[in-house]
């Protein structure tokens, strides 16, 4: 629970590492991402975990839509890329827990993803398919915070996905790399996802992790 605390604690930091410009009015992740910027906020902000992954399969377009409906404000998802180089939703390095076939995501083509279905945190198969980053996306634009996990490391591509659809500025994006090394690959984008240091206060590389963001707190990254 301690180094649950300490993740979210961190959240804070994600508004000085990338200038948020203003949210068109009207959108639902107005009152979200407000809260998120800012750091006197008592509001509790629900995370969904890979979606409503006890109704429908997790990380399914599905499992997205339930959360919207029950009200949640984060949906956080995993990212994977498949052989031909799309982005997918996939918490596992294989597909052989949550879908109907076996082998890495890294391995197999979209195309032959597609041909599998997903299964349900039980196991059982379902008609539903693996969806892409661009799909779920599209699903979550204007209506719910995405919480990017397992991510970063496909950060160029997944950039270009979230300017295309313009839903850059209700992206979060988490992960362990030093702060100049974040602020570098920012640098190199007029136009940045928010972001979210992990960080494992337990562990003496957490703590000077955290010491490097805190110092970079009035600093923004990009």
């Amino acid at each position: 629970m301690k180094s649950l605390l300490i993740l979210f604690g961190a959240a804070a930091l994600l508004c000085s590492c990338a200038s948020q410009p203003e949210p068109a009015a009207g959108r639902r992740t107005d009152r979200i991402l407000a809260e998120l910027h800012d750091p006197t906020s008592k509001n509790v902000v629900v995370v969904s975990h890979r979606g409503d992954w006890r109704n429908w399969p997790e990380n399914s377009i599905d499992a997205i839509e339930s959360v919207i409906a029950m009200g949640v404000d984060v949906m956080e998802m995993d990212l994977k890329l498949t052989k031909d180089s799309v982005l997918v939703l996939c918490h596992d390095k294989t597909i052989d827990r949550t879908t109907s076939g076996k082998g890495r995501v890294c391995d197999i083509t979209y195309d032959s993803i597609c041909r599998c279905v997903l299964r349900t945190a039980h196991n059982q198969k379902t008609d539903l398919r693996m969806p892409t980053l661009r799909e779920a996306l599209e699903v979550c634009k204007d209506r719910i915070v995405v919480n990017i996990d397992q991510g970063y490391e496909y950060y160029d591509l997944a950039l270009a996905v979230t300017e295309e659809l313009g839903v850059t500025d209700q992206v979060l994006i988490k992960g362990k790399r030093p702060a100049e090394v974040v602020a570098a690959k920012f640098a190199a984008y007029p136009h940045n996802m928010m972001y979210m240091p992990v960080i494992d206060i337990l562990k003496p590389q957490g703590r000077e992790l955290f010491e490097e963001y805190r110092k970079s707190e009035k600093q923004p990254l990009a």
